[in-house]
């Protein structure tokens, strides 16, 4: 799996992913008004807003971007992985880069989720810190979890390996 940061070029692509993986997998536990809210949250606009900013990720198999990610600080958001690529560890994969990656900064990482992705998460060792609900048009409720997830900083880890290794 080769990971990068997305340029402006990618921004297609990385729409492509989240549509198709919204509309795809989301029927099956979201109503038509939250699915149609999520397209819009994560429209090429925003997107492109986020590339701008260097907080977009697109990884790749042989070549082929299969997901992409947000991260700002120390929350990840807009993780999608192609239906197709699922089931393969590659969203395990991607979290592991993002808990390394984040625990150079920080002691512990946020992740924005709903129902179908909750459980994912807490395998990985997850809580959840807030539940939120929101109208979406005044009609339909939008029910989501912040979960948070302990770190141990790099720079901790490279002191308690000294210490391992001077006893």
């Amino acid at each position: 799996m080769e990971v990068k940061i997305a340029t402006i070029e990618d921004a297609e692509i990385i729409t492509s992913i989240v549509e198709n993986t919204i509309t795809e997998f989301y029927p099956k536990y979201l109503s038509e008004e939250n699915i149609e809210y999520f397209l819009n949250l994560h429209s090429k606009e925003n997107i492109i807003k986020d590339i701008q900013n260097k907080n977009v990720y697109v990884f790749q198999y042989h070549g082929i971007s299969f997901a992409t990610a947000t991260i700002r600080e120390n929350n990840v958001k807009r993780l999608y992985v192609l239906p197709s690529f699922e089931g393969n560890g590659y969203g395990s994969a991607i979290m592991t880069f993002f808990e390394d990656k984040i625990s150079e900064k920080y002691d512990y990482i946020l992740v924005d989720s709903t129902s179908p992705s909750i459980n994912f998460y807490i395998k990985r060792g997850y809580y959840t810190i807030e539940n939120i609900e929101f109208n979406i048009n005044n009609e339909k409720i939008l029910y989501y979890e912040i979960l948070k997830k302990d770190l141990i900083r790099k720079e901790d880890k490279k002191h308690m390996i000294k210490k391992k290794n001077i006893k």
